[in-house]
């Protein structure tokens, strides 16, 4: 049984990757448009656009961002997609925050490093989901890797109890093929045998030995482990990144 091509097994679970990010944002994006509603409602009426209306958009958008993380089965988007969200927002923000008359310049300036602060957080989230989906990646891939050469051993040693069995079945044959002539007196026959039941007992010795690890593991491995950092690079395209 052959190895599976790395390409293969690559192309395989990129492609699952991608139906993952497809789905997962569709379900994402569902969440956003139920637990954002309310904000979005107010945005198209204008209602921020008023003395006091920064403080109530930033409740607002907290609150949705709240609900939004506590709500399941998100899938692997889950902070991208919010990350996407709140910088559609920022540009609002910003507007509603120049235009709210109950703001001092003070104020404004410290809602301003406040809203600098929550987007590095943000960002740190959102890395380190990424982190985690790349090494999940490589978990997996490393994962079908390794399930493939225990196949193939497997396989290697159901073929060696085979050859032992056939080699075993052939030696006995021959021995027993001896033994009767020997009993009908054809010595000279008998002893011609001789030879060839030798080599079999020898190739039978041969094959009940232990086998060391195919000499091209070594490169086997050492392929998987190059493949292994080249599909970090993948990740990215994979997911969308």
């Amino acid at each position: 049984m052959p190895l599976p091509p790395q390409a293969s097994i690559e192309e395989k679970y990129g492609a699952l990757c991608k139906r993952n990010v497809k789905e997962s944002r569709k379900v994402c994006w569902s969440v956003i448009r139920r637990v954002f509603a309310s904000l979005e409602h107010e945005l198209s009426n204008g209602s921020y656009m008023r003395p006091g209306g920064y403080r109530k958009f930033r409740s607002a958008l907290d609150q949705g961002a709240q609900l939004y993380r506590s709500a399941k089965c998100k899938g692997v988007m889950s902070e991208e997609v919010l990350t996407e969200y709140l910088e559609e927002k920022h540009v609002v923000g910003q507007s509603i925050r120049a235009a709210d008359q109950n703001l001092t310049d003070a104020q404004k300036k410290m809602e301003e490093e406040n809203i600098r602060r929550e987007e590095a957080e943000q960002q740190q989230r959102l890395l380190q989901q990424r982190t985690c989906m790349q090494e999940q990646a490589l978990r997996d891939l490393e994962e079908s890797n390794q399930e493939n050469i225990r196949q193939l051993n497997r396989k290697m040693e159901e073929e060696r109890c085979r050859n032992q069995e056939e080699l075993q079945r052939v030696l006995s044959a021959k021995l027993q093929e001896q033994k009767e002539l020997l009993e009908r007196g054809f010595d000279r026959r008998a002893e011609d045998l001789e030879e060839e039941i030798e080599k079999l007992k020898r190739d039978k010795r041969e094959a009940e030995k232990p086998k060391p690890e195919p000499s091209c593991w070594s490169e086997v491995k050492s392929g998987l482990k190059q493949a292994g950092k080249a599909v970090g690079k993948k990740v990215a395209s994979w997911f969308g990144w």
